[in-house]
């Protein structure tokens, strides 16, 4: 009999509990538990960012779908509209919504309905969670930020910014320090 290892899904309203409680000064232990996950996946996360809270949650251009239409857009589904109908009760293209349910379609399902007499369709499986964290995961920036993946220009800032100084003034010391290395040079709004 072999171990089978449990993977747990952090949620949104998790991840942001979780950064809340870092910004207010807890461990990656404590503010994990706070969340409701194990501190484990606390550090990964917490790593994974490169030690840094994000600073505001990811906003979304009213253009795309936003947490409450995707919600309205099962609640739809749910109760057998059509699409053309869903996309009139959140004044959309009936395009918009068929693209949306047909990209977020989840592997088990989050919403089946009870009716047996049709076969099932990608929209017995649309998850508004699923489909907003996907959103987010490509809106977010595709390459990680200098000071996560240059270790010594981040100890080098860090320092500086330990010592007072300003973002403007360390931009212009390593500008100083390193005149030949570009990978030491960082703007004031990156710091």
């Amino acid at each position: 009999m072999g171990y089978t290892r449990r993977v747990q899904k952090i949620f949104r309203f998790q991840e942001i509990i979780f950064w809340q409680r870092i910004r207010a000064g807890d461990s990656t232990m404590g503010a994990a538990e706070h969340a409701g996950f194990h501190s484990t996946h606390g550090d990964k996360l917490f790593s994974h960012a490169g030690g840094m809270a994000p600073t505001q949650p990811v906003e979304i251009h009213p253009r795309y779908l936003s947490m409450e239409e995707r919600e309205r857009i099962l609640a739809g589904v749910s109760r057998g509209d059509s699409i053309r109908q869903i996309a009139r009760d959140l004044n959309r293209s009936p395009a918009t919504i068929w693209n949306e349910l047909r990209r977020n379609r989840g592997r088990r399902p989050a919403y089946r309905p009870r009716r047996t007499t049709r076969p099932p369709q990608s929209t017995d499986w649309y998850s508004p969670s699923h489909a907003q964290r996907r959103a987010e995961k490509r809106l977010a920036r595709p390459k990680a930020g200098k000071l996560v993946s240059n270790p010594h220009l981040a100890f080098v800032v860090s320092l500086r910014l330990q010592l007072g100084h300003s973002p403007v003034q360390i931009m212009q010391r390593l500008r100083m320090d390193f005149p030949d290395d570009p990978s030491m040079h960082i703007s004031h709004e990156a710091i």
